[in-house]
């Protein structure tokens, strides 16, 4: 099965930068079958990963959190999981904020 020569492909390294990931995370995740790439072959029995950006973009979709996520009460599992995530460290959160804050001004030494 060839590529798409509609959709744009990006190399692993590339799809890395888009997604805030280390290379070898996205590896894994093409692995895991948690993103669905392609090989292209460079030269004789060398290949390479090539990720679309349709692919890219439906990753993003659905497992980065939105505003919608972040509602009261959640609409969804998915909601559900990021807003217990997010009060479990608030109270860390708010204390490395304040801290950092007080060390910038010199009230904290």
């Amino acid at each position: 099965m060839g590529l798409d020569s509609n959709l744009k492909y990006f190399s692993l390294l590339v799809a890395s930068v888009y997604l805030h990931v280390t290379p070898q995370t996205l590896k894994r995740w093409v692995r895991a079958g948690q993103i669905d790439a392609r090989r292209v072959l460079v030269s004789g029995r060398s290949y390479k990963l090539v990720i679309s950006e349709k692919e890219i973009a439906r990753y993003i979709d659905e497992n980065w959190p939105t505003l919608h996520d972040l509602d009261h009460p959640p609409r969804s599992p998915r909601a559900a999981r990021i807003q217990q995530i997010r009060n479990a460290n608030r109270g860390y959160l708010g204390k490395a904020a304040a801290a950092n804050a007080a060390r910038r001004y010199g009230k904290l030494r």
